[in-house]
């Protein structure tokens, strides 16, 4: 068995297949000392020219199957996750690998090498297309082909070049069995639509791909139909440019509907509202604009994509504030109704995110409140379908089954609301980047569970985060939490105590407090408006209270007008450290009415299994009572801390803040 991997022949196993007595063909490996995964053959198919072998290892189950040409069997291997990898058993006498070097360059490398080469910087595609097809049964015309398919848009081909080369490639793919040629045909599909060429053929790849595919799934019917919609969409699109009156109404209609499916399109909104713009329907064009500016980053994609353009030409939001001038005399009120815009748009989201989520697993639900922190920046992007997600699991889970907690950070800008404590939690949990999610004090990697990205992936971030939330809602805790805060003559007072640990687990633990605002409203740079659960400060300070003579308790006072006073001296120590000055609406004064959160966490460098470091075991939360509408009063000196307590972080005695992270 010869398996090819990044463009090198493996020389992996002997196999031979033999008829038994009762005259069926079975497969063994007789050599596959140079894997340490040690492959058994479990079910060998034999079909006129067609050969499938189930092989079981050490991690798993891997197939292969292959055709038989008459010299020898090429097809494909495939894992559990059905990567693809050309595969091919050579006749051989032979009942050792030692005969043979451990790789070795596929037949025509050299020849395909020599050519590329010496075509420099611009390849030709006819040359290189007439060798793929005398060398169909090479691993390596498959691996140029599609090589170069995936960075065609670098070279600019030509229409009649682009399909020659996808033709070839299809071709090519035919050699290794169905498996590969649908691969080979999704994969033309997807660049041809990534670069925005030819969305007719890319359909005709989509079809052929959906015909070919045995092992219809879920997933697979969500790919070809989400591929077909761009595919669609850019017909509708480059129809909407003609100068056919017609093209423009036909690519309006068909646009509408596609609109149903992907809402949050900007493209096809730009397309939509330029069309009402032009039939003079100016109440319905006001309207798809205004959802391109209002809605978190739309009208920046659609920037992105004028890049290298001569500039000049109307923003959305130009064209939004002409059609709004014109119709009511002046720009009065245009941000009020943008605000609206996106509160109506987000509102209806965060309803369809719960609606189409699925049921969660029936279980037992325990005792338990989980601890959702969203580390999260104004100036990021990817961090736009965390905060919708985490936003619609609020509204998902009473306060009592699950708390959400925001934290700004200046990554990758700097952000207004961001403070010391807030950064002290994020570098606890060694986080790297904006967004970061925390369920239970368990930062889930983004690259294994991606909840980071665009609004249009808020939807399944909220399905990924939610299956460790019910993981961690069935566990029961005998740890209790009593929070007590309230605001009676200008003075807020905090009490929490922890009941219920072991004398055992009690050193472990470390009790954490956060006053985190409701709802703070602020237009950030990446569109999000509003902030729910922004945590102010951590009385007692990021690090934790730990417990003293057998008792894990807290108890404080300060002005409340301290609150603003801290917040306030983080900032202007920051801008002075970093010569810049934050407009105000990227540093919301506290307005609004405030929770006080309480979390115990393991923290110990003798936790085990039973008692991981980090883990959250219990989390509270109740509403602070007794504050006005507004808390931003006037500065007061903070006071010093009382005996047996740890001064507040956001105090005099807070270092500066960090230059921003790059």
């Amino acid at each position: 068995m010869v398996l090819t991997l990044q463009g090198r022949d493996n020389y992996v196993w002997i196999v031979r297949l033999a008829r038994g007595a009762d005259g069926k063909i079975a497969g063994e490996i007789i050599d596959a000392a140079k894997d340490k995964l040690q492959p058994q053959i479990e079910e060998t198919i034999v079909e006129d020219s067609l050969v499938k072998l189930k092989i079981k290892n050490t991690i798993g189950t891997i197939d292969f199957q292959g055709l038989f040409d008459g010299h020898a069997i090429r097809g494909t291997l495939a894992n559990g996750v059905q990567e693809l990898y050309t595969a091919r058993l050579l006749n051989t006498e032979a009942t050792s690998l030692t005969d043979y070097a451990d790789t070795a360059g596929p037949p025509a490398s050299d020849i395909f090498q020599k050519a590329i080469t010496a075509m420099k910087d611009q390849p030709n595609i006819r040359e290189i297309v007439r060798i793929a097809s005398e060398s169909r049964t090479s691993p390596t015309s498959l691996d140029v082909l599609g090589g170069l398919l995936a960075i065609q848009s670098k070279f600019q081909f030509t229409d009649e070049d682009l399909l020659r080369l996808i033709d070839e490639y299809v071709e090519c793919a035919k050699i290794w069995g169905s498996r590969m040629v649908v691969k080979a045909e999704m994969q033309s599909a997807e660049h041809l639509i990534a670069s925005r060429r030819l969305p007719e053929v890319a359909l005709k790849h989509l079809a052929r791909a959906e015909e070919l595919y045995s092992d219809k799934s879920e997933a697979f019917d969500r790919y070809i139909a989400n591929y077909r919609d761009s595919a669609e969409i850019q017909i509708g699109l480059n129809k909407s440019r003609s100068e056919s009156e017609a093209d423009r109404a036909e690519a309006h209609v068909a646009l509408l509907k596609l609109l149903q499916a992907q809402p949050y399109n900007a493209e096809i909104l730009l397309a939509l509202a330029a069309h009402c713009q032009a039939t003079k329907q100016v109440d319905t064009a006001i309207a798809y604009y205004s959802d391109i500016v209002a809605l978190p980053l739309l009208e920046q994609y659609l920037m992105s994509l004028r890049a290298g353009q001569p500039a000049g030409d109307p923003t959305p939001g130009d064209q939004l504030k002409k059609l709004w001038v014109e119709r009511n005399g002046d720009d009065k009120g245009l941000d009020e109704h943008l605000s609206e815009v996106h509160h109506t748009k987000i509102d209806a989201l965060i309803r369809e995110i719960r609606e189409k989520s699925p049921v969660p697993a029936p279980g037992e639900t325990g005792d338990h409140t989980v601890l959702v922190e969203l580390f999260t920046g104004g100036q990021s992007p990817p961090s736009i379908a965390a905060d919708l997600a985490v936003t619609a699991m609020s509204a998902e889970y009473p306060l009592t089954d699950l708390v959400v907690l925001r934290y700004h950070q200046h990554i990758p800008g700097p952000d207004g609301m961001a403070n010391q404590d807030g950064e002290d939690r994020f570098a606890y949990y060694e986080a790297a980047s904006t967004p970061a999610v925390a369920v239970d004090g368990m930062i889930l990697d983004s690259n294994q569970i991606p909840y980071a990205g665009p609004i249009q992936l808020s939807g399944p971030a909220f399905n990924m985060i939610r299956q460790f939330i019910d993981l961690r809602r069935r566990q029961s805790a005998p740890i209790r939490l009593q929070l007590e805060a309230s605001v009676a003559d200008g003075q807020l007072s905090i009490r929490a105590a922890v009941t219920g640990a072991t004398e055992e687990q009690l050193p472990l633990y470390r009790l954490r407090l956060a006053l985190a605002e409701d709802v703070v409203e602020s237009r950030m740079p990446n569109g999000i408006r509003r902030h729910e659960m922004l945590v102010r400060e951590m009385p007692g300070g990021a690090r934790g209270i730990a417990p003293k003579k057998g008792e894990l308790k807290y108890e404080y006072s300060m002005p409340v007008t301290d609150l603003q006073l801290h917040l306030d001296e983080y900032i202007q120590r920051f801008e002075a450290g970093n010569k810049l000055k934050f407009p105000d609406e990227m540093k919301p004064p506290i307005r609004g009415q405030f929770h006080l959160v309480g979390w115990v966490q393991i923290q110990s460098d003798k936790s085990d299994e039973k008692n991981p470091s980090k883990l959250i075991v219990q989390t509270a939360a109740i509403p602070v009572s007794g504050l006005g509408p507004a808390t931003n009063a006037p500065e007061s000196t903070p006071p010093a801390a009382p005996k047996n307590t740890t001064a507040p972080a956001g105090s005099s005695t807070t270092p500066p803040a960090p230059a921003v992270p790059e």
